[in-house]
């Protein structure tokens, strides 16, 4: 389980970068908080105020990396099919 404190930091210090994210900050993002722990603790983690909000943004502005897009066709394929 992940220190939701330490989720929420990072997801909004990424959110909130000035600039465009190049692939290696995402890939670097994505080796610390993977997506199966941010998809989880929006599942989750009701009681931490600003999460979701936070974890949305971070989420927009990663799947905006060339690299975040091409993971989007791998993971809604994983939520439809069982």
């Amino acid at each position: 389980m992940v220190d939701s404190s330490q989720l929420l930091e990072a997801a909004s210090d990424f959110a909130h970068y000035t600039g465009a994210h190049s692939d290696d900050s995402a890939r670097d993002f994505l080796n610390r908080f993977p997506l199966p722990v941010i998809f989880s603790a929006l599942q989750t983690q009701f009681d931490v105020p600003g999460l979701e909000n936070t974890l949305v943004t971070c989420l927009e502005r990663l799947f905006n990396t060339k690299l975040g897009a091409s993971l989007i066709p791998q993971y809604m394929v994983c939520d439809i099919l069982p």
